[in-house]
């Protein structure tokens, strides 16, 4: 057994295919920006986990509404894992409930 130190990435409930909510009115120069901010937060964290070189990234609750999965949430969060994997880095994900 290895007792060497290692680096890993932890992130939760990113809900990729769910926009920002709470707002009653967007005014419509934001309104692309909104539906956005979560892939870009999320592309931040995988970006992040490669920068840092950790050795893992540790998934867990919803990623991506695996009901009823929009095919960019599906596009993207198989382009992140093929990104990490083309770097070394493997991924555990432990799905939430919906």
């Amino acid at each position: 057994m290895s007792t060497q130190p290692f680096r890993f990435l932890h992130a939760a409930d990113l809900r990729v295919d769910q926009p920002v909510g709470g707002l009653t009115k967007v005014p419509e120069h934001l309104r692309d920006l909104l539906i956005d901010a979560p892939y870009r937060a999320a592309e931040q964290v995988f970006e992040t986990a490669i920068r840092q070189d950790v050795a893992m990234v540790v998934l867990s609750g919803n990623v991506v509404d695996l009901v009823t999965p929009t095919a960019r949430a599906l596009a993207f969060l198989r382009d992140q894992l093929q990104r990490l994997s083309d770097h070394g880095i493997d991924v555990f994900w432990a799905g939430g409930t919906r």
